[in-house]
């Protein structure tokens, strides 16, 4: 997503001027970032194989620290 309440048309516009390339989401109703208490865009969560949240990253995330997230998620 790129804010709560974000419609079909905005989004597609925030993709398009910043050139992102991760997962958007539309949420439209706001469910999503309730869910999630997400306060911002970009939020990466980094999720487990069974779907528990390991990490979470509000704002912008330095390649260095999602990738040390994403090492440690692997080990375990």
């Amino acid at each position: 997503g790129t804010h709560g309440g974000a419609n079909a048309e905005s989004t597609a516009a925030f993709i398009r001027e910043f050139e992102t390339r991760y997962t958007h989401v539309l949420d439209s109703d706001n469910r999503v970032f309730s869910m999630y208490n997400i306060q911002g865009t970009p939020t990466f969560f980094i999720i487990s194989g069974d779907g528990k949240i390991l990490s979470t990253f509000q704002g912008l995330a330095t390649t260095d620290a999602l990738t040390s997230a994403l090492d440690a998620a692997l080990a375990g």
